[in-house]
């Protein structure tokens, strides 16, 4: 298949699950209730249904956030997939998005948290040799250089995913350029920087990178732009999911 008719078929592809994105009442009523189940099945009914298919009233926030990060995985791998395939390597690494906080932790010398070695990629980071040599045998390796004094995870994720870019337009490359620069003010601020009240980045990053989808259609752009709004999207469900479930009603066992 060529890359023109590649970018035809992923357009087409994201475009309907665009369309389909839960609209705000969804949200007021996954952020109004505090019961762990209602939200369960509230997210069942959504296109982001995977996300809770293997949860129940018994599942424990760890378990909960483990499921939500591999669902992510899979869902970066499919739209990866619609792609041309110099394209695949740039929407693939955004599949590590949901790792930073922890990788951040660990580069800082914090000890590991128990809920780290149920991670499977996490885990091979925690054996004797440390989170600093092992990395580079797993696929955080370009990574590493968060692991240096004064090196910052955040800065080597974007570091390394500018250099995966492929040349572009003028045009979509000034676009990817400002997709980037929303990334690194709302989801990956530097740590000098008091972090954004959640419902700015919610509301005015979804807002920036949905004009971006729409000028961009067509492009690679679009794509990155798609995965960006899911970024957005489950870290909203995360928060509620984790609301629920830690502060909010449960079934008995």
């Amino acid at each position: 298949m060529r890359d023109s008719a590649r970018l035809a078929y992923a357009q087409a592809r994201i475009q309907g699950r665009h369309g389909r994105r839960p609209d705000a009442g969804f949200w007021r009523g996954v952020d109004a209730t505090r019961d762990f189940e209602h939200v369960i099945e509230l997210i069942r009914g959504s296109p982001y249904r995977a996300a809770a298919l293997s949860l129940s009233a018994q599942t424990g926030v760890h378990e909960l956030e483990l499921r939500l990060r591999q669902e992510w995985l899979e869902a970066c791998e499919e739209v990866a997939a619609w792609y041309p395939p110099p394209w695949r390597p740039a929407l693939l690494w955004m599949r590590w998005l949901p790792w930073l906080p922890a990788l951040t932790w660990l580069a800082a010398g914090k000890a590991p948290q128990p809920w780290m070695r149920d991670d499977p990629l996490l885990a091979p980071l925690l054996g004797e040799r440390g989170p600093a040599a092992a990395i580079g045998d797993t696929g955080f390796a370009p990574l590493a250089t968060g692991f240096e004094p004064l090196g910052s995870i955040r800065t080597a994720w974007r570091h390394h995913w500018r250099t995966l870019w492929q040349p572009l337009p003028p045009r979509h490359a000034q676009g990817l350029e400002r997709l980037d620069a929303a990334f690194a003010f709302r989801l990956l601020p530097p740590r000098d920087r008091p972090p954004v009240d959640f419902e700015t980045v919610i509301e005015d990053t979804v807002a920036a990178i949905e004009r971006l989808f729409r000028r961009h259609a067509g492009t690679p752009v679009a794509g990155i732009a798609w995965l960006a709004l899911g970024a957005l999207d489950r870290l909203h469900l995360r928060a509620a999911l984790s609301a629920a479930n830690v502060f909010g009603e449960r079934a008995a066992a």
